[in-house]
């Protein structure tokens, strides 16, 4: 699932990083600032999903949680 997470990460770095390419070739103001304005959705849409591949797994050990188990 991690490897998911990167992968959309990546996708969503790199596809901000285009539109701020983009949007420094516009010219005109309106253009220009719908690409920013995207760039920042896809930017936040990126920082989120590398803070999700950031957590740790949680693996399931002997203690599973239930309280007759233990």
């Amino acid at each position: 699932m991690r490897f998911l997470w990167r992968l959309l990460a990546v996708l969503l770095t790199s596809l901000a990083l285009g539109g701020i390419l983009t949007a420094a070739e516009r010219t005109d103001t309106l253009s220009l600032a719908g690409d920013l304005i995207l760039s920042l959705l896809l930017g936040l849409g990126a920082a989120a999903a590398w803070r999700r591949a950031r957590i740790p797994v949680q693996r399931q050990g002997d203690d599973d949680g239930r309280p007759w188990r233990r």
